[in-house]
């Protein structure tokens, strides 16, 4: 049973409108829009005008944005592969193979590229070249290419000196050439005589004088 309600016909109409009641609402109220509100707006917007305080959204950049190079996009190759399967997996053991001796692995394409890239570097040099020589008041002679020669298996020895660049005579002096040694045995300066002390300043003096 409904104790304490009452029925739609026991209740007069409308009679809900002239009551204040509270209830709990889902969302946030909306602010009542008043003069005094529309005031203070102005007013703190002409103050914020007048001291020159915008807090406008400063555009930030991201850092660590990856650069487009569309020389290592990927092409797909529509067509038919012109190795075999055994020599596809060949290659890919190869590749493995000299991944784990620390050699980086030989890519055909990159290979490709960079063969053209010097053919293109020597067909721009021998250009600039002829351009130079035509636009010049002077002779100038035709330029040698750089060939840099490697070698990798000779021996360390005929590759470094022995003795570093940056090396003194002092270093390479004996100790018995830095320093000369006394006669006898050291003695401290307690265990010396009366001579020798007075020997030792007469040679400190001379020393002095030099």
């Amino acid at each position: 049973t409904m104790i304490g309600e009452a029925s739609a016909k026991d209740r007069p109409v409308n009679s809900l409108l002239e009551q204040d009641l509270e209830f709990i609402q889902g969302k946030k109220a909306v602010p009542v829009i008043t003069a005094e509100l529309t005031e203070t707006l102005e007013e703190f917007i002409k103050r914020r005008i007048v001291d020159r305080e915008f807090d406008d959204v400063e555009r930030r950049k991201e850092s660590n944005a990856t650069v487009f190079k569309p020389s290592e996009a990927v092409e797909l190759d529509h067509e038919q592969n012109s190795k075999s399967l055994a020599e596809v997996y060949e290659q890919e053991y190869q590749n493995k193979a000299q991944l784990m001796q620390g050699i980086a692995p030989t890519n055909e394409k990159k290979a490709a590229l960079a063969k053209v890239h010097d053919n293109i570097a020597a067909i721009s040099q021998r250009l600039h070249h002829t351009l130079d020589s035509l636009t010049s008041f002077h002779f100038k002679p035709q330029f040698k290419e750089l060939n840099v020669k490697v070698i990798t298996n000779a021996s360390t020895i005929k590759m470094e000196e022995v003795l570093p660049v940056f090396a003194n005579d002092a270093v390479q002096l004996a100790p018995e050439e830095v320093y000369k040694p006394t006669k006898g045995a050291i003695r401290g300066e307690t265990e010396r005589t009366d001579a020798e002390r007075h020997q030792e300043r007469r040679a400190k003096k001379v020393r002095q004088r030099e």
